[in-house]
């Protein structure tokens, strides 16, 4: 629990650090706010239309950052569901181990002891 909040917290940063710097290209390139938010997310999950791009190195190194930074939030989020999908597979296997426990109790009592004729 304590590992999932505290990847939660970091996903936050990841995200608005991601913003920030999208808007501090977009100021230096002359973008709007929403323009420089597009180009933020379209870098950071490394889809690149191309229609918004920047012109000076400096932004540019920015941009690779960016991605680098979508990258990481990308894996975390892969990370987080596989082991969500793990937790559920060993929590359902642990119910059905003791189904089956329950079953194999109930089948090897004698009869007498199951159904009391009396």
């Amino acid at each position: 629990m304590k590992t999932q909040i505290e990847s939660q917290k970091f996903r936050r940063l990841v995200l608005i650090l991601i913003a920030a710097l999208a808007v501090f290209t977009g100021r230096i390139e002359g973008w709007g706010l929403i323009d420089s938010l597009y180009y933020g997310f379209v870098t950071a999950t490394t889809v690149g239309f191309g229609d918004i791009r920047p012109t000076q190195e400096r932004t540019k190194l920015v941009a690779i950052v960016i991605a680098f930074l979508g990258l990481m939030m990308t894996g975390i989020t892969v990370a987080l569901a596989v082991e969500a999908m793990n937790n559920t597979y060993d929590r359902l296997s642990a119910e059905a181990e003791g189904i089956e426990a329950c079953a194999q109790t109930v089948y090897a009592l004698p009869m007498q002891h199951v159904w009391r004729l009396s």
